[in-house]
């Protein structure tokens, strides 16, 4: 894994995602049911042909009130999740795969070690839900399931991924981590690993295409 020393959110990590597919890239071409390339995959090819060529990113500044949210809380949720596991969870920058520059992540945290890594999500009345036993399948690895297992993709050393829910207005029980390991997903990142392959290998044959 190649990581980028560029603060997440600064010009020069701006710059270094265009033509990158990351997480939040491959959750929009994969679906999280059966795991294949979606049909708004040839949209993506597109952005990032444009992209290539013109060093321009295709994409808007939109920002929902949740991104904002996750933006304000994600601190306090490291913060709390590192007191409860005893590690300390580092930020990097853009991080890249050691097989394609093209596939990258730009990760809530990993530990000094790389071998475990963190995605927070700071929900709404959501959170009841991640912490509740009556909601079984109901679980942040379910609903962002292609972005979580980027992070077994991208870090190769990866053993495992602690999902953490946060809410702190809700003082009964804020805090809700839910640790998944490489090894009792080894199906999906299969499945997903092999849907990237096939994307970028449309891709190459549309550069081609385009570039003629």
């Amino acid at each position: 894994m190649i990581i980028l020393k560029h603060e997440q959110g600064s010009y020069e990590w701006l710059q270094a995602k265009i033509g990158v597919v990351g997480s939040t890239r491959i959750s929009s071409i994969i679906t999280p049911a059966k795991m294949q390339l979606s049909k708004s995959s040839g949209d993506l090819i597109l952005k990032l042909i444009d992209e290539s060529i013109t060093g321009i990113s295709a994409e808007n500044d939109f920002r929902s009130d949740a991104m904002d949210r996750g933006d304000e809380f994600e601190p306090m949720a490291r913060e709390a999740h590192e007191l409860k596991i005893g590690q300390k969870i580092n930020q990097h920058g853009l991080c890249l795969s050691d097989s394609n520059p093209m596939h990258g992540l730009s990760p809530d945290g990993f530990t000094s070690d790389f071998k475990g890594a963190a995605e927070y999500k700071c929900p709404g009345y959501k959170h009841l839900k991640y912490i509740s036993d009556d909601y079984p399948n109901v679980t942040i690895y379910n609903d962002y399931k292609p972005q979580c297992i980027n992070y077994f993709l991208v870090n190769e050393k990866l053993e495992w991924l602690d999902t953490v829910s946060f809410r702190p207005e809700f003082y009964p029980n804020p805090l809700h981590i839910v640790r998944i390991y490489r090894s009792d997903i080894l199906e999906d990142i299969e499945k997903v690993r092999i849907a990237i392959d096939v994307f970028f290998k449309n891709f190459n044959e549309a550069y081609d295409k385009y570039t003629f």
